[in-house]
């Protein structure tokens, strides 16, 4: 009730502006320059429904992953997929109020071929704005999430680092605190100037009296998403190559082990990252472009968002590429048993003739098909602080009970 009353209250107030501000040019062009036109609506629907169809494959393999080897998976594996289940549902978010945005906008396209004989043109644009705000707050806060999952990941490298005895206590402990405060603080901010641009918009789009310099706002917050995602990146391509050159050195006999590339330790580590930084650049990107369009040319805007979507969409998917070997393990695993179990009734079938004591010598032959050592340290999970030695993936297990 209280949320009814809260949008009504909202609306109530654009209405009240809307009514209040007036167009000094009202003909057909200069109306039809205040909202998307036709072939703009169809493109921008055509992109965001096949970006959440991309993302609604993503989302339901990772789930059926999560659900089916849960509790083989650990912690920070978990938090890994839900740090990407919250990405792309907050794009998705940002998608579907995009789709109610230019929906509305064709709707009014496809209804009056003459916008100048429309009475209370501002009133009938509300929706719009509202949409828009919304839809503009889910993308910048994107940035926030970004610096989030960047510093969660890195946390885990630097964690991994120092269990590997790859970096020294004091150097863990003062770039671990030092990239928190920092990372926190910027996504603070981020987070402050989100709302207020979109109140700046919002008001400059009702009231025809508000002014206020949009751009800057946008500037600043690019600013600070730059500074941000280049301190990390550096910090996170410096922790991550020294844990590739590790394992690489440590960890021989895995990747000679691994005949499938992806199942490769140092492979994993080197998917994550560049998944990650993939994505934040791609994000710089569209801000970059949101900057331009929003100044010289607002039909454009299709292309940031396209990149921005595509950021996460990329990052998804090499996440997905870093739990292949789980995946794949599993199933060759279920092959043996299949194997085992077959050859099993086979010789229990051959042995029926034979005394207990042939049957049972014969059942006590088949063959287990243990974990390997060295698969087990293949699939040591690059995504939570263990090693990749047989010592220290034991020390790390122990560490995640």
């Amino acid at each position: 009730m209280s949320a009814e009353l809260v949008s009504n209250g909202v609306l109530n107030l654009f209405e009240t502006l809307a009514s209040n501000s007036t167009i000094t040019n009202t003909t057909h062009e200069s109306l039809a320059s205040t909202f998307p036109q036709y072939s703009q609506n169809v493109g921008s629907i055509v992109v965001s429904c096949v970006f959440i169809s991309c993302y609604a494959i993503v989302v339901a393999i990772m789930s059926g992953i999560l659900i089916r080897y849960r509790k083989e998976m650990k912690r920070n594996q978990i938090l890994v997929f839900f740090l990407v289940f919250w990405c792309i549902g907050q794009q998705t978010l940002a998608l579907i109020f995009r789709l109610a945005y230019n929906g509305r906008a064709l709707w009014i396209n496809l209804t009056y071929s003459d916008y100048t004989k429309i009475e209370n043109f501002n009133q009938l644009l509300i929706p719009l704005y509202v949409f828009s705000a919304i839809e503009s707050v889910a993308v910048y806060l994107q940035g926030a999430v970004i610096i989030v999952i960047i510093c969660f990941i890195l946390n885990i490298f630097l964690d991994t680092a120092r269990v590997v005895n790859a970096m020294t206590q004091k150097a863990h402990k003062f770039i671990k605190y030092f990239f928190n405060i920092i990372s926190t603080l910027f996504a603070v901010l981020i987070f402050l100037l989100a709302f207020v641009h979109v109140g700046v918009v919002l008001a400059s789009k009702v009231a025809t009296n508000f002014k206020a310099n949009v751009i800057a706002i946008l500037i600043v917050i690019f600013v600070i998403f730059a500074v941000t995602i280049t301190i990390e990146s550096i910090m996170f391509v410096f922790v991550g190559v020294r844990l590739i050159l590790f394992v690489r050195k440590n960890s021989l006999g895995i990747s000679q082990a691994s005949s499938n590339f992806l199942q490769r330790p140092e492979v994993k580590i080197g998917a994550l990252i560049v998944g990650m930084l993939i994505s934040a650049y791609f994000q710089l990107l569209a801000s970059i472009v949101a900057i331009i369009t929003t100044s010289f040319n607002p039909v454009l805007h299709v292309i940031d968002y396209s990149l921005q979507a595509l950021g996460i969409l990329l990052f998804s998917i090499f996440v997905l590429l870093v739990y292949n070997p789980l995946v794949s393990y599993n199933m060759m695993n279920n092959k043996k048993d299949g194997k085992v179990i077959g050859n099993t009734t086979s010789e229990m079938k051959s042995e029926r003739s034979t005394n207990n004591s042939k049957r049972s010598k014969g059942l006590s032959q088949i063959p287990n098909s243990p974990k390997s050592p060295v698969v087990d340290i293949a699939l040591a999970d690059c995504v939570s602080p263990s090693a990749t030695t047989t010592t220290s993936v034991d020390q790390s297990v122990e560490e995640d009970k």
